[in-house]
């Protein structure tokens, strides 16, 4: 859990140190101050109120709950001819996860190109959040590489595992770990009242596109080579 949303779930949280410990005090509260700065930049917080934005962001979870609210909002609000397919979301958020290939690595899946745009078009998001948190010593990852969602694009649209596997030098168990991860993502998205309801109609497809063997919940076996 990032201190997002530990900050923003509760700010008080920060007075509780020891005394005897004045200067981790000072600097929780200088990390309190500096990460309340970034989320009101970015409309998460009305001075010390929170916004519905705010409240997309506390109800995640993960490595930058920000950023991933940026990208849903980004989402919702694009105005393409046609809105991102299931398999397309489940492709953009997995952009988020920072799980990047090696430069030798073959992925035989390229991401379609609505989900390109959509990456090209958080590309800026990106690089003004890392901005900001740069301008108030923040150093939460902001990430966006579009290497592996191919793979979950593939896998959302019903690609089976073996032909999955057979187009990629990346080993099972990675792919495994892209999926579930992948998975849980979508899960959290299905289920956060702040998101779209078009976003959440869409991830719950992608849910079920994607929550299947071997990535099925109780299917944790050895995987095929």
């Amino acid at each position: 859990e990032s201190a997002y949303r530990q900050r923003h779930s509760c700010p008080c949280r920060v007075h509780t140190a020891s005394p005897q410990q004045p200067d981790e005090e000072a600097a929780a509260w200088e990390q309190f101050e500096s990460v309340a700065s970034v989320l009101r930049e970015f409309g998460a917080l009305n001075g010390w109120e929170s916004s519905e934005f705010g409240e997309l962001v506390a109800s995640l979870s993960g490595e930058n709950e920000l950023w991933l609210s940026v990208v849903l909002v980004n989402v919702a609000a694009s105005r393409s001819p046609t809105s991102l397919s299931p398999a397309q979301l489940a492709a953009v958020l997995a952009s988020t996860l920072d799980e990047r290939v090696r430069p030798n690595s073959y992925v035989g899946f390229a991401p379609s190109e609505a989900v390109l745009d959509e990456i090209h078009a958080l590309a800026t998001r990106a690089e003004a959040l890392q901005d900001s948190q740069a301008r108030h010593g923040i150093t939460f990852n902001v990430a966006l590489d579009a290497g592996v969602c191919g793979l979950v694009e593939a896998w959302a649209r019903g690609v089976e595992w073996a032909d999955l596997i057979k187009e990629t030098s990346l080993d099972a168990g990675d792919v495994y770990r892209l999926l579930r991860r992948s998975l849980e993502l979508l899960k959290q998205v299905s289920m956060v009242p702040y998101v779209s309801a078009v976003a959440r109609r869409n991830a719950r497809i992608a849910l079920r596109a994607v929550d299947r063997y071997p990535i099925a919940e109780g299917a944790l076996m050895a995987l095929p080579e």
